[in-house]
C-alpha cells in the first residue's frame, strides 16, 4: 500500500491551518452558540464588534448576557427558530461597545446532527456600507423631490380616498396655506362648495379611470384661496403606482397666467441634468429612446466609461450586452412602472461578473407626460466575490477536513477547558455530546513512549511555546488503537501561556501500512539472507542477478564472483543437467537444452520443485530440493526467474537411516511373530496333555472329585487355558487394512443384538441400532462383530440399578472415516484416575468381580487393526460414550 508523501501532509497542514487562520481573521463576525444558547467560539472580529475577550466569552456568555435584554427579545423569535432547525436571516443596528453604530444583516445556521439540532452558526456582515449607499438613494430621491420643488406647478400627492400626502412650496404659495395646514386633509378644501359635491359625486370613478391608465385627466375649474378667493385653475391628474400603493398626483397650474415659454423647460431640464452629473452616486437620466442625457461621474467610473462621449448615444449601443430582460425592464419603466432589486449579476460583453443594485423609474416633463428614464445603481461586485470566497473557503474547509480526518483541539489554561471538534470525538470514538476533561485527557494516549511524547510537547509548548507535531498512538473510549498526528501550538499574554491549540489528524492507516511495510521488508531480508538456504535469482538469458548468503555459505562462492559473471549451469552437475533435458525434450516435443532445462516449467507453470545435485567451488556436491519460480512484471509478462535451494542432505541420510531400520524391525517383527506362535502352540499342548491328565485321574477317583486341591487345580488350568486363547487371539491380530471388506454396519449390530436378546431383556437394557440401513464400512467381520458384541455385553454388565438402561448406537460419514457413537448410561467410568490403564490388558476399574481386563484390550487392538481409532468420554453414575473410527466404504 503506498503511503502519503511526508511532504504532502505537510503541505495540507499548512493550507488547513491557514485556513483556520482566515477563519479567526475574517471581517465577517463568526461564532458557534450551543443549544443552551452558551458561546462555544467567536472569531476576532465577532470578539472586536462586542468589545470582548476569548476569555470573557468563550464558554462563558450566553447570548442574552452579550446581547442585554433589550436586544436579546428583539432576536429571540429568531433562535427559537433556528434552535428548531429553520436558518433565519435578519438585520439589526448595532452600536458597539465604542459608541459606533453600525448596521449589519446576521444569518443563524442550525448545527444538526443525526437530526438533533446541537446548535447554531452565527454568521454576521456590516452592510454600513451598503445601507450608506441606500441612504446615498434616498437623499437623491430627496434631491430629486427637490426637482419636484422647483417645478412650476403646485403639486399635490393624495390618496385614492382624496387625503393630502405630499404638497410642495408652490401649493403653498398658490393657496395661500402651510403644508401642516392641508397634510391628512381633504384636497376638496382647496375648491369652491359648488365643485366639491360635483367632484365627491364622481370620486370614485374618477379615480378607477386614473388606476386603468386611461390617460391622464384634465380639469378646468375653479380653485378655492385660504383667504376665500376664487381663482381658475388647470388640474392635471395622473397616478403614482408605489410597491406598496397607488396615489394621485394632482398638477395645479392657475391659468390666468399660463403663458411659459419652452426656453424656461429647457432651462428646468438642464438644472436637472446638472444635478445629475454632480450627485454622488451612480445615476444615469434616458430619454424616451434609451439615449443618455446626462450621467454621474460614478455611473462613468463603475461601468467603465471614462473617456466614452455617451451623452445622446444609445444605452443598447454603449452596452450591447444586454438582454431582453433589462430591456423589458426599460420599457415598462418608459410606461411609468419602478422596477427595484437589491442585488443581481450582469454578465459583460468580456466575460466578466458584475453584480449590482438598481433602482430604475420614469422621470416626467410634467404631469403625465414622461420623458425618459432614471437610473440609480450601485456596484457590489466586490462585496459579492468576499461573500462567495469566503464560502468556498469555508466549504472546501469543511470538505477536507472530513476527507483527511482532521479534527481540532484546543486547552484554555485560564478556564482549565478542553474542546473537541466533531472529527475529533470521531477519532477517539467518544459521543458526540462527550466533553473532555483536562484532567483526564491525557489518558488518551497510550501508556509508554506515546503518553511521554506528549507530555513532554506540551510541556515544552507551555514553557517556551514550542510548536510540536508528533504521531503518537490513542487508546479509543472503545480500547481501540489509533495512531494520529498531534499538531499544536501555544498562545501567550503577558509572557504566560494561556491557550494551547491545534489539530488532530487521523494516520492509523498510513501507519499500519507503513508498519506492514517495514515488517514485510525485514522479513523478506531475513529470508533473503537465511544461512541455509540458497536463493539465486537471474534474469530471462539465465545470468545471475541475486545471490545470497545462503548461497554463498552452501556453495562457496562470493556474491561478487556470481553476480552478472555466471550462470546456474556452474553449480549443477553436468549430467543430471542432460538427462533432465531429454527427459523435457521428449515431453515437449522440442530440443531443451542449457538454461532452458531449469526454467521450461516454471514459464508455463509458473513455479517448478525439483531434487538436484548442487556442486561447491571445492568440487563436493550435496542433493538439494530446489523450487524456481517464475518472477512476473504489474502486466504479468516474466522478467526473471527465482530459485531457492534447500540443503536435503540430512534428510537423505535421516531417509536411508529409516529404511534401514524399517527392514531390522520388519525382519524382529517376523521373527517375534514365529515365536509368539511357537510358544501359543506349545502352550496349548501342554495345558491340553495336563487338562487331559487331570480328567483321567478324577475318573479312575471319584472320591477325589470335591477334592480342595483337584478343584483348585482344574480353576487354574481353565484360567491358564483361557490366558492362552487371549494371548494366541492377541498375536493372530495385526495390521490387516489389506484384507478389509466392505461390511453393512446396521446389519451387524441387528445381528450381535439379537444374539444377547434374551440376555439384554432380563437386565432391563434396551439395546438401540440407530444406524442408517445402508452404512457401510471396511473392516473384518470376525472383528467387527466381536467389538459390536463386547461394547453391547459391557453395557448390560455394567448397567445402573437407578434408572432403566440403553446402549445406544449411531454413526456418521466423515471424509475418510465412518464415526461410531456407542453410549449408554451405566455407572460410567472415573476417567482421571483410570485413563492410561482403560484399554490395557488384565486392568480392571469398576470393582466387578466378574471383570477379567481382557475385553477393551482386544477391541481397541481389533479397531486399530482395521486401520481405525477408539476414544472415550465417561463420568461416574452418568454412562460413557465410546467413539470408533472405522474405515469408509471405499468408492
Amino acid at each position: 500500500m503506498a503511503t502519503e508523501p511526508k511532504d504532502n501532509i505537510q503541505t495540507f497542514f499548512e493550507i488547513n491551518n491557514l485556513g483556520l487562520l482566515v477563519a479567526n481573521h475574517a471581517q465577517a463576525m463568526l461564532a458557534y452558540w450551543d443549544k443552551n444558547q452558551l458561546c462555544r467560539f467567536a472569531n476576532h472580529s465577532y470578539l472586536k464588534w462586542f468589545g470582548k475577550t476569548r476569555e470573557e466569552m468563550v464558554d462563558k456568555m450566553s447570548m442574552l448576557d452579550l446581547l442585554g435584554p433589550a436586544l436579546y427579545q428583539e432576536n429571540l423569535p429568531y433562535i427559537t427558530e433556528v434552535l428548531k432547525g429553520n436558518p433565519q436571516q435578519f438585520e439589526r443596528v448595532i452600536k458597539t461597545p465604542s459608541g459606533e453604530t453600525i448596521n449589519s444583516i446576521a444569518n443563524y445556521y442550525p448545527d444538526i446532527f443525526e437530526g438533533k439540532v446541537r446548535g447554531f452558526f452565527v454568521h454576521v456582515a456590516d452592510i454600513t456600507q451598503v445601507k450608506a449607499l441606500e441612504k446615498d438613494i434616498a437623499i437623491s430621491e430627496a434631491k430629486f423631490r427637490g426637482i419636484l420643488e422647483n417645478a412650476p406647478d403646485a403639486t399635490l400627492i393624495v390618496n385614492q380616498a382624496g387625503v393630502i400626502q405630499l404638497i410642495n412650496s408652490q401649493a403653498e404659495n398658490l393657496f395661500g396655506y402651510l403644508g401642516a395646514e392641508l397634510l391628512k386633509n381633504s384636497f376638496f378644501m382647496l375648491l369652491p362648495n359648488r365643485h366639491r359635491d360635483e367632484i365627491k359625486s364622481s370620486w370614485s370613478e374618477f379615480v378607477e379611470n386614473i388606476i386603468s391608465n386611461t390617460g391622464n385627466t384634465l380639469l378646468n375649474i375653479k380653485g378655492l384661496r385660504k383667504n376665500g378667493e376664487e381663482f381658475p385653475i388647470e388640474i392635471n391628474v395622473a397616478k403614482i403606482q408605489t410597491e406598496d400603493e397607488i396615489n394621485i398626483c394632482a398638477s395645479i397650474r392657475d391659468i390666468s397666467d399660463r403663458m411659459k415659454s419652452e426656453s424656461e423647460v429647457k432651462r428646468n431640464n438642464e438644472r436637472n441634468k446638472i444635478f445629475i452629473e454632480q450627485a454622488p452616486n451612480a445615476i444615469a437620466m434616458f430619454d424616451l429612446q434609451m439615449c443618455y442625457l446626462a450621467a454621474s461621474e460614478r455611473w462613468i467610473a463603475d461601468y467603465q466609461l471614462k473617456g466614452k462621449e455617451i451623452i445622446g448615444r444609445s444605452h443598447y449601443e454603449i452596452f450591447p450586452e444586454i438582454g431582453d430582460d433589462w430591456k423589458a425592464i426599460h420599457k415598462a419603466c418608459l410606461n411609468g412602472e419602478i422596477n427595484k432589486c437589491d442585488e443581481a449579476s450582469f454578465e459583460r460583453s468580456d466575460g466578466s461578473l458584475q453584480w449590482i443594485t438598481w433602482d430604475v423609474r420614469p422621470w416626467y416633463i410634467s404631469e403625465g407626460n414622461i420623458g425618459g428614464i432614471l437610473m440609480y445603481t450601485a456596484d457590489i461586485t466586490n462585496l459579492k466575490e468576499k461573500d462567495q470566497e469566503k464560502r468556498r473557503i469555508e466549504e472546501i474547509l469543511d470538505r477536507t477536513n472530513e476527507v483527511a480526518r482532521i479534527g481540532t483541539w484546543e486547552v484554555d489554561l485560564v478556564r482549565n477547558k478542553v474542546s473537541w471538534s466533531r472529527i475529533t470525538k470521531e477519532i477517539h470514538e467518544v459521543d458526540p455530546e462527550f466533553e473532555p476533561q483536562l484532567e483526564t485527557a491525557i489518558n488518551f494516549y497510550k501508556e509508554g513512549t506515546s503518553r511521554d511524547t506528549i507530555n513532554l510537547a506540551i510541556s515544552e509548548a507551555i514553557a517556551n511555546g514550542t510548536y510540536f507535531d508528533e504521531e503518537v498512538e490513542l487508546v479509543t473510549r472503545k480500547g481501540n488503537l489509533y495512531w494520529t498526528r498531534a499538531i499544536g501550538q501555544a498562545e501567550f499574554k503577558n509572557q504566560k501561556c494561556v491557550r494551547l491549540y491545534g489539530v488532530f489528524q487521523d494516520i492509523d492507516n498510513k501507519k499500519r501500512a507503513e508498519e506492514a511495510l517495514h515488517l514485510l521488508n525485514e522479513e523478506l531480508h531475513t529470508i533473503f539472507n537465511a544461512g541455509y538456504v540458497s536463493i539465486i535469482g537471474t534474469d530471462l538469458q539465465g545470468n545471475i542477478t541475486h545471490f545470497n548468503k545462503g548461497a554463498e555459505h552452501l556453495l562457496q562462492y562470493s556474491a561478487k564472483e556470481m553476480i552478472g559473471i555466471k550462470t546456474l549451469e556452474i553449480i549443477h552437475l553436468k549430467e543430471e543437467v542432460l538427462k533432465r533435458g531429454e527427459e523435457l525434450s521428449e515431453l515437449f516435443n522440442q530440443k531443451i537444452e542449457e538454461f532452458n532445462v531449469f526454467v521450461q516449467v516454471p514459464k508455463i507453470d509458473g513455479v517448478e520443485s525439483r531434487e538436484w545435485t548442487y556442486v561447491r567451488k571445492d568440487g563436493t556436491f550435496f542433493p538439494v530440493q530446489l523450487v524456481i519460480t517464475a518472477i512476473k512484471n504489474s502486466k504479468g509478462e516474466v522478467v526473471g526467474f527465482l530459485g531457492v535451494g534447500t540443503d536435503i542432505s540430512d534428510i537423505k541420510k535421516a531417509e536411508n537411516e529409516l529404511k534401514s531400520i524399517l527392514e531390522i524391525t520388519t525382519d524382529q517383527n517376523e521373527r517375534l511373530k514365529n515365536f509368539a506362535h511357537i510358544v501359543s502352540h506349545n502352550l496349548r499342548s501342554h495345558t491340553g496333555n495336563l487338562e487331559m491328565v487331570i480328567d483321567l485321574y478324577v475318573e479312575e477317583n471319584q472320591e477325589v472329585v470335591e477334592n480342595e486341591y483337584i478343584i483348585l487345580l482344574q480353576t487354574a488350568l481353565k484360567n491358564l487355558k483361557e490366558t492362552i486363547s487371549n494371548l494366541n487371539e492377541v498375536v493372530l491380530m495385526n495390521n490387516s487394512t489389506e484384507n478389509l471388506e466392505p461390511l453393512n454396519l446396521y446389519k451387524i449390530i441387528e445381528s450381535a443384538s439379537k444374539s444377547v436378546g434374551q440376555i439384554a431383556s432380563s437386565a432391563l437394557v434396551e439395546i438401540k441400532n440407530n444406524v442408517d440401513s445402508e452404512m457401510s464400512i471396511m473392516g473384518i467381520s470376525a472383528y467387527t462383530e466381536s467389538i459390536i458384541l463386547n461394547f453391547i455385553t459391557n453395557g448390560i454388565k455394567y448397567r445402573s440399578n437407578d434408572r432403566p438402561s440403553f446402549v445406544s448406537f449411531s454413526a456418521v460419514q466423515l471424509k475418510e472415516y465412518v464415526l461410531l457413537t456407542i453410549e449408554d448410561n451405566g455407572i460410567g467410568i472415573d476417567l482421571k484416575r483410570n485413563r492410561a490403564k482403560l484399554f490395557g490388558m488384565y486392568k480392571t476399574f469398576n470393582g466387578n468381580p466378574d471383570a477379567r481386563g481382557i475385553g477393551l484390550f482386544i477391541t481397541k487392538n481389533q479397531i486399530e487393526a482395521m486401520g481405525g481409532k477408539i476414544e472415550v468420554e465417561s463420568e461416574l453414575n452418568k454412562g460413557t460414550i465410546f467413539k470408533v473410527y472405522l474405515k469408509h466404504e471405499k468408492n
